[in-house]
């Protein structure tokens, strides 16, 4: 039966419901591999009738890539979506953009595929697609839609405010539901900007938002104490009053008070205002209701009492509107008070306390009103003992002869030593007078009488750290973390307190307390990544530089300087790692120096940041050296373009700094790794000159002796000995703890066969430095010449420092003679592999070692061989060969010709004993059976042999 047939026996089936049957030959042809649009169609709608949607779409999809032009399968998707049986939103775009295209659809289909794509577009929050066709906004079902997705999408950066009115005109604003006209309302209220704007918005929404909703009545009510501040009576037709009314089911004081006032009840109003008053529940919008009434009854005092409460930030309109009117009432209770102060101070001109209240009034409408001074100096002169009058007699002259001010305040302070007003006034004149002893005195003083008060506290300790009282500083901020262990500011004046004394922890710690208090603290994330730096947590440094980078890219944030921290602290983890670490830090740096640059133009730090891990870069193997990752603007193709640009960049530097000694210094070791590297002597005047230049700008005696140093290992490309000799004691007499310069000291002598001096030098670096490898491994080739017994440990000691070739080689020797002659080796003589059991793991992790262990395991040759001599596979062989020695696995000579095959001559591999054969061809080679004479010969390559 050919395909045509069969897939009309599909039909047949499907039309007739037996869709078991229908799948059945299905499968039996997709079995067959035959490939059909309509087999593909039948299998999708089978699927859907027997509850499989998801094969449906995929069968759907299978027939759209045999045929696209074709219908149906399109229209299948869109109909498995109609019944919400498929929901890829973005493939449904797809869908219906491609049944619109079909030809011979009706335009009553087209219509509707346009109008559902619509609101596909608002499901995906595509606003800009979905409201670029303007019939769709004349389509009520679609605004309602798109208004309530608008409501809730904050990060869409189109017309929001426009949109949502000309969807409002559209909609039945019956048909929205409170919350929606609530969410319409605050909206747009907070973009209004006059109080005519909120307004019409309240006018739209009001009637359809819940009663008692506080938002809505708290509003209204700031708009009822605007108008009745500036007309001074209450209308009750106001539109303002009636939407109140409306939106208000359960009546408060507000509304009672506001009742009062409507029906002119003065005595009910006055008796609300005063019990409100008892009880200090009169508060915003309250006071608004009162002020006009308390001003009428001449009650000037509470009015300004009530005044000085602080509005609630409701809307920034309001609060424009509403200060305006503030300050007219504020400046009419006190003309009408001055008047009364005025009027009562004549009539009683020996009452101190009237002269007192004139004075006051006075000062609170013009600091600079001369009937203030007069009347405070009569309050003073009438009762002495007034510390009110001197304090706000010395207010009055603080702009006027500060001198004076200060010693009224002093007499204030005499009498009320504890009042704060008092002495913050006099903290402020003597900083303006620059009397900074006197002040420190007065703080001292009131600190003493008012222990508990943290602001002379914080004052005091903030004026000692500046005056460099870095004790003094560091105790007063002591005793105000213990009263008060949140205060951001005074956690991170104590960290730089601490810095600046030396105590680092300290200062760590107490950065970490102003981070954990205030996360956005940037001045305590910068300088505890500075401490960090000083102290050697340089990881700790560089996460939370990454935290900070994260803020400023995401701009929240304008410390860029964060990016030179970032790169510095990599840099220096560099310079202290091993080499394979550093590789990959090195590569990280060079990641983000361009960032660094391109955030702090016209720093000088960048350029010396680069030049330094240049350089360090330009120290590994032309090999491992082309897979640095550096900035592709800086063209980098061989070592010596490392080197060049970073004389470059230390030159950059030096013409910014030409005073600076450090930036010589590192522009002579610069130089001289060039003269090294090309062999070209013609440059050797350059960096000597840079070393001097270098050495006359310092001051400190102990940088100057490491310049000293670096001066000998250049003057010793001259090959006169007693000019190294001469620079190596310079160096030491300025800094005797100089373990380098012993080290180099050492080495000359040993040059020249002054084996004493060369001992005493090299014990001296080693006393200095017991950490040096190198100083281990030279004393161990002293040893070695003299037959010593100590000359394996010697080697293996500097080993455990640091892994050095010659001590490699040697150590191999050594360990290898001793296997040879049988010898049994305890615990000192082999190293402690305890921590090479995590060193395993994470090689078993890897899947290259992994397959390389299973391999040795299996004893597949092949397999070894095939994955050692993969280029692709960057394997580290002598890390292989000392797992296999650790762990004892046993190699035959089969593994061990791999293993010579892609590491020709390796000499570790020398180590491998037991059944290994001596091969007359390989020099390197040899028998573990014989047994092997003392002596001693030491080839040109430095590797003992017997």
């Amino acid at each position: 039966m050919g395909t045509k047939a069969v897939l009309k026996t599909i039909r047949q089936h499907i039309d007739a419901k037996e869709f078991n049957k229908a799948m059945g030959i299905i499968e039996d042809l997709l079995k067959q591999d035959v490939s059909d649009y309509l087999l593909f169609v039948f299998a999708a709608v089978t699927s859907v009738e027997i509850g499989n949607d998801c094969e449906a779409v995929s069968y759907y999809k299978k027939a759209i890539k045999l045929d696209a032009e074709k219908p149906l399968a399109w229209q299948g998707l869109y109909k498995l979506y109609e019944q919400g049986k498929y929901v890829d939103l973005e493939h449904i775009l797809i869908v219906i953009q491609n049944l619109i295209c079909i030809p011979g659809i009706a335009p009553e289909k087209i219509s509707a595929y346009k109008r559902e794509l619509g609101f596909i577009l608002l499901k995906l929050k595509k606003f800009d697609e979905a409201f670029s066709i303007s019939d769709r906004l004349d389509d009520a079902d679609f605004c309602y839609e798109a208004l309530k997705m608008l409501l809730f999408t904050d990060d869409w950066d189109g017309d929001r405010k426009k949109l949502i009115k000309q969807f409002l005109i559209k909609i039945d604003s019956g048909k929205l539901d409170s919350k929606i006209h609530r969410k319409c309302a605050i909206l747009r209220c907070s973009w209004a900007e006059t109080l005519e704007e909120i307004r019409d918005v309240l006018n739209w929404h009001v009637r359809y938002i819940s009663l008692d909703d506080e938002w809505l009545t708290n509003l209204l009510r700031y708009f009822v104490i605007i108008s009745y501040l500036e007309r001074r009576q209450v209308d009750p037709s106001s539109d303002v009053i009636s939407m109140l009314r409306n939106a208000v089911e359960k009546e408060t004081e507000f509304e009672l008070l506001l009742g009062h006032i409507e029906k002119t009840e003065m005595s009910l109003s006055i008796k609300n205002i005063d019990e409100n008053l008892k009880n200090d529940t009169c508060k915003w919008p309250h006071i608004g209701l009162a002020v006009p009434l308390l001003l009428f009854q001449e009650r000037y005092e509470q009015v300004l009492i009530l005044l000085d409460v602080e509005i609630p930030n409701i809307h920034p309109a309001i609060t424009k509107a509403l200060s305006e009117e503030i300050f007219r009432a504020r400046c009419e209770a006190l003309y009408e008070a001055r008047l009364l102060a005025e009027n009562a101070a004549k009539s009683n001109p020996k009452s101190w306390q009237w002269h007192l209240v004139l004075g006051e009034i006075c000062l609170l409408l013009n600091t600079e009103d001369p009937v203030a001074t007069s009347a405070l100096v009569k309050a003073a002169k009438l009762n002495p003992y007034s510390s009110k009058a001197f304090f706000l007699l010395g207010s009055s002259l603080k702009t006027k002869n500060r001198t004076k001010a200060i010693a009224c305040l002093e007499r204030a302070a005499k009498i009320r030593p504890h009042d704060t007003k008092v002495a913050k006034l006099i903290d402020e004149l003597l900083s303006l007078e620059g009397r900074n002893e006197d002040l420190i005195k007065h703080l001292v003083r009131y600190s003493k009488m008012v222990p508990k008060d943290l602001w002379a506290r914080k004052r005091l300790a903030l004026l000692e750290l500046q005056n460099g009282n870095l004790d003094a500083a560091i105790d007063q901020m002591q005793r105000i973390v213990t009263l008060d262990k949140t205060d951001v500011v005074i956690w991170t004046a104590l960290g730089d307190a601490y810095k600046k004394r030396g105590n680092y922890q300290s200062a760590i710690k107490a950065f970490k307390e102003a981070i954990n208090l205030e996360s956005d603290n940037k001045t305590a994330e910068i300088q505890f990544i500075q401490m960090c730096q000083v102290t050697g947590q340089l990881e700790e440094a560089i996460e939370h530089s990454l935290k900070l980078i994260k803020c400023v890219e995401s701009g929240q944030s304008d410390t860029n300087c964060v990016y030179l921290l970032y790169v510095e602290s990599i840099l220096k983890l560099a310079q202290k790692s091993v080499y394979s670490l550093q590789f990959d830090l090195l590569n990280r740096f060079f990641g983000s120096i361009e960032k660094a640059f391109d955030r702090n133009p016209g720093f000088v730090l960048p350029f010396k940041f680069a030049a330094d891990a240049l350089l360090l870069a330009s120290r590994y193997h032309i090999d491992t050296f082309q897979h640095f990752e550096f900035p592709k603007t800086w063209k980098m193709e061989s070592v010596l373009d490392a080197i060049e640009l970073a004389i470059h960049y230390y030159c950059v530097v030096i013409k910014a700094h030409p005073n600076c000694a450090s930036a010589w210094n590192d522009l002579g070791i610069a130089l001289l790794r060039k003269c090294q590297l090309t062999k070209d002597n013609s440059g050797y005047a350059n960096f000597v000159e840079c070393f001097k230049r270098a050495i006359r700008l310092c001051s400190s005696k102990t940088v100057k002796s490491i310049y000293w140093t670096n001066l000998s290992e250049a003057v010793g490309l001259s090959g006169n000995a007693l000019t190294v000799q001469h620079c190596l004691i310079r160096a030491l007499q300025l800094n005797a703890r100089n373990d380098n310069a012993w080290f180099l000291l050492g080495l000359l002598y040993l040059k020249f066969s002054q084996h004493n001096l060369a001992r005493q030098a090299l014990n001296m670096a080693q006393k200095i430095n017991p950490e040096s490898a190198e100083v281990w491994c030279v004393l161990a080739t002293m040893a070695e010449a003299e037959n010593h017994y100590d000359t394996m440990d010697l080697y293996r000691h500097s080993l455990t420092l640091r892994p050095t070739e010659l001590a490699v080689k040697k150590y191999t020797y050594y360990l290898m003679k001793i296997l040879a002659e049988g010898k049994q080796s305890d615990d000192a003589t082999m190293f402690d592999f305890e921590s090479v059991h995590e060193i395993i793991e994470k090689l078993l992790k890897c899947s290259i070692y992994e397959q390389l262990f299973s391999a040795l395991e299996r004893n597949d040759i092949e397999q070894f061989r095939a994955i050692s001599m993969d280029v692709k596979n960057k394997i580290q062989i002598p890390l292989f060969i000392a797992a296999v020695l650790c762990f004892q696995k046993k190699l035959n000579d089969d593994f061990v010709n791999v293993l010579r095959d892609v590491r020709p001559r390796h000499q570790i591999v020398l180590v491998y004993s037991t059944g290994n054969q001596c091969d007359e061809n390989d020099e390197f080679s040899y028998n573990i059976n014989e047994e092997l004479g003392n002596e001693t010969i030491v080839r040109y390559d430095n590797m003992s042999k017997v």
